[in-house]
Formats: C-alpha cells, sequence, structure tokens
C-alpha cells in the first residue's frame, strides 16, 4: 500500500507541475495560486499546498516539469530533422513543435527570476533554459538559414 501511495503522490505531484505550466500560461506568475491549482485541477483546497508549500517551490516544480517535459521531446524531434534544414527551419519546427504554453511558461519563470533572487539558482535556471545541450549540437551542424558557409549571418 505504501508504494501505491508514494505512485500516486508522484502523479499528483506531475499533475500540479502540469496545471502550474498551464495557469503560467495563462495568468502569469501573479495570479498562480494555489488556490488557482486546486480550481484547475478539482481538487479540495490545500491539496496543493500540501504538496509545494510555497509560490517558490511552485514555480520550481513547474521549471523542472518544464525540464523533463523538453527532455522527453527533444530526441524525439532531432530524429525527425533532416540534416539539409537551415537554422531558420530548425528553430520554425521546434517552436511549431513544443506547446505554446511551455513556451510562454517558461517565459514567465524567466521574467520571475529576474525580480526574485532565490529563484535564481543555477539549477532552476538550467531547467528552464530548453533543449539543452542536444539541440546546441544539432544547431551548430545546420547550414547558416542567412549566412555564408562558415554560419556568420551578415551586419
Amino acid at each position: 500500500m505504501a508504494q501505491k501511495e508514494t505512485v500516486l503522490r508522484g502523479e499528483q505531484r506531475t499533475a500540479i507541475a502540469d496545471a502550474a505550466i498551464a495557469l503560467l500560461a495563462e495568468l502569469g506568475t501573479g495570479r498562480l495560486t494555489h488556490r488557482a491549482i486546486d480550481a484547475a485541477l478539482k481538487l479540495p483546497n490545500g491539496s496543493t499546498s500540501y504538496y509545494f508549500r510555497t509560490q517558490e517551490a511552485l514555480l520550481t516544480a513547474a521549471a523542472q516539469r518544464l525540464a523533463e517535459l523538453d527532455e522527453q521531446s527533444i530526441e524525439a524531434f532531432l530524429a525527425q530533422l533532416r540534416s539539409e534544414q537551415t537554422l531558420t527551419e530548425v528553430v520554425t519546427a521546434w517552436l511549431d513543435y513544443v506547446a505554446k504554453n511551455r513556451l510562454i511558461a517558461r517565459f514567465e519563470l524567466y521574467l520571475e527570476a529576474i525580480r526574485r533572487p532565490e529563484l535564481q539558482t543555477d539549477r532552476s535556471q538550467s531547467e528552464v533554459r530548453g533543449p539543452g545541450r542536444a539541440g546546441v549540437e544539432h544547431l551548430q551542424h545546420c547550414p547558416a538559414s542567412a549566412g555564408g558557409a562558415d554560419g556568420d549571418v551578415p551586419d
């Protein structure tokens, strides 16, 4: 029974983090509250605060979940790309591939981290950055979208 309870708690944390991402995109950080997440998930009042006591903990969970979602999707995305695609085509494809609300939530988290130094840890910032090393390595091998053979973009 204890193992099932642990699994359910993990699923609840994931559902709350997913709801936080959706609400960040819809409402922004100023209106992201524990109560708003409880309402969105149709949970009893206080459920979200049981898992994440503070807004900082909630924002950190959202950043971590964004990183998980990116990690899950980046390999599938990169597998679809063709080596002859330009940088512009790759970036456009990535923006089409990821959910719009994830991008908006990521920007909200960046802005909030600027205002709240306690959110500016190396770990939380790296979790918000996006596709990571695999994406950067692929971009380095793309033909330049507007530049010459060496990939430089003209002035």
